[in-house]
């Protein structure tokens, strides 16, 4: 369970805190039908289909906001910045669009 919140939270922004010790054993022992405290694969698949489907709402909107600030917010926002640092026409939107990202990521408090 770590890992997927680890992986959920490296691809999507906004942080969300992994399950406490108590919820993952909790959780365990829901899905393990055979009691061996591992899951198995369709065991992981009924507990993943049943945890992507509780915690949709909130997968969703880290999604689309992280997809609408890559693809519309920041391409949108490239040629004004361009201007404004005084970064010649040459330098493409494509690659400044990136660099304001991980700039606006590394001042944010």
């Amino acid at each position: 369970m770590y890992e997927i919140y680890n992986m959920l939270n490296k691809r999507f922004p906004g942080w969300s805190d992994p399950p406490t010790r108590a919820t993952v054993v909790e959780a365990i022992k829901k899905y393990d039908r055979d009691g061996d405290m591992l899951f198995d694969k369709d065991e992981f698949h009924t507990f993943m289909s049943e945890f992507l489907y509780e915690h949709s709402q909130v997968l969703w909107a880290r999604m689309v906001k992280s997809v609408g600030t890559q693809v519309g917010l920041l391409p949108a926002a490239a040629p004004s910045v361009k201007s404004a640092v005084g970064l010649p026409a040459a330098v493409p939107d494509s690659v400044l669009s990136p660099i304001i990202a991980t700039v606006s990521k590394a001042i944010k408090p």
